[in-house]
């Protein structure tokens, strides 16, 4: 059980800066700047990240068997 709230906490830290990086994104005006594609890219790469994690998580809880 201590594994997963740990990797629970990893992924809320992932979840957050994915959507930091994604508000961010959203809040910038000129679309056709390096520095948005920098930013799309990372926003993407984060998301990836926390998506990833939760996957895994949720798989390695249902191999668990129930308390």
């Amino acid at each position: 059980m201590k594994d997963f709230d740990n990797q629970l906490r990893q992924w809320r830290e992932l979840e957050s800066l994915a959507r930091a990086a994604e508000e961010q994104l959203n809040g910038m005006q000129a679309a056709n700047s390096p520095e948005v594609a920098a930013l799309a890219r990372d926003a993407t790469d984060k998301r990836k990240q926390a998506d990833e994690a939760l996957n895994a998580m949720l798989s390695s809880r249902k191999s668990l068997p129930p308390r």
